[in-house]
């Protein structure tokens, strides 16, 4: 209800009749909301609203259902329609020509003259892994510019952070498992049940059956 004029205010999906609702990273939401929204999808038709509901996520639901992390009834609302991006770092050619767009844009926004990259920079963003996609590119790429003095973006000027990964293991049989002892297994699957649950634990262990 609005203080000054003691009227209720719209909610969002009334503000957006006629229009569209974007839930990002609805992997995010807790539990009882994930049920909640979903009662509120299926109540839609009851009103008098004309609105599009997307979400999006960079996490593979599917699996959080199997987990018991996401509510299976919402998963199916949106999968029945969803459309599947490929990871920025499948995208060589996106790569470079998002690159120079971003570069461009820095560029006329600080009245500068536009900036080129050097081949060896090129091949540079191109290798790098990308984890966080568009939004980190334009985040380097945008520092990088703005140190950059002679118009051009040598392999040097390009700053990366390193991407952890678990070196291979050497001591494997030929199906490929490393053979270790039942102690370092239990440290290993707890290890990795708590990645896959980004740290929540209790998902964790109903994962691990503990």
């Amino acid at each position: 209800r609005d203080e000054e004029t003691g009227s209720f205010n719209k909610g969002i999906l009334e503000r957006a009749n006629g229009g569209s609702i974007v839930l990002s990273n609805i992997d995010a939401l807790d539990e009882k909301f994930q049920k909640r929204l979903y009662q509120i999808i299926q109540e839609l038709s009851d009103y008098d609203l004309d609105v599009r509901i997307m979400a999006t996520t960079s996490k593979n639901l599917s699996k959080y259902v199997g987990a018991g992390r996401f509510y299976r009834a919402l998963y199916t609302y949106f999968s029945g329609s969803q459309i599947v991006l490929v990871p920025l770092r499948e995208r060589g050619a996106d790569i470079e020509m998002l690159a120079n767009h971003f570069a461009n844009n820095w560029a006329t926004a600080n009245n500068v003259a536009p900036a080129n990259f050097s081949e060896e920079a090129k091949n540079k963003i191109s290798s790098f892994y990308w984890a966080h996609n568009v939004a980190e590119l334009k985040s380097v790429i945008e520092n990088t510019v703005a140190n950059v003095t002679d118009g051009i973006i040598d392999i040097n000027a390009i700053e990366l952070g390193e991407r952890k990964a678990e070196a291979e293991s050497t001591d494997s049989n030929d199906d490929g498992l490393k053979l270790m002892s039942l102690k370092e297994a239990e440290k290993l699957l707890i290890k990795k049940a708590l990645i896959h649950t980004s740290e929540n634990r209790t998902q964790a262990a109903k994962i691990l059956g503990v």
